[in-house]
């Protein structure tokens, strides 16, 4: 199954999840109650926040799939390098850190270009350091996005 759809199926099942909340969250703010109006309220609160971060992350997602496309478009193929990999798939950890210092030196040259943030934020992701993938992805989004 296409991986866009599962993710697009998750988050509507967790946003529905979510929108259950409410009808309990309204039935304990009805019982007048301080004890009843607090969980109710407690509820509606933590709905807003996960549906909040649920969009979130989607619309993350989707412009990282935006950039891949432009990088694509433009018939630019770093984003796919041929590293050295495990029987299981994964990257040589030595492959992946040479690769991240390879591409944060090519980000220190040129700071400016989106592309090279994209090809960092990747480079993170293959040596699973998420983290620094996030930030760097936001950075190639603000690039991109000044640039328009």
């Amino acid at each position: 199954m296409n991986k866009k759809l599962v993710s697009l199926m998750a988050a509507t099942l967790a946003l529905l999840g979510v929108f259950a909340l409410l009808a309990p969250a309204t039935a304990q703010i009805l019982t007048g109650t301080p004890v009843g109006v607090s969980l109710g309220v407690s509820l509606v609160v933590i709905g807003t926040v996960a549906a909040a971060l649920i969009v979130n992350q989607i619309r993350f997602g989707l412009s990282a799939d935006r950039l891949l496309k432009v990088l694509i478009e433009e018939g630019d193929d770093r984003g796919f390098p041929d590293l050295p990999r495990r029987p299981s798939g994964r990257v040589l950890p030595e492959d992946a850190k040479a690769y991240v210092e390879k591409c944060r030196s090519d980000v220190d040259s040129d700071s400016a270009d989106w592309r090279l943030w994209f090809l960092l934020a990747g480079s993170f992701e293959i040596a699973r350091d998420r983290h620094s993938a996030v930030l760097a992805l936001r950075r190639a989004n603000e690039l991109i996005s000044s640039r328009v």
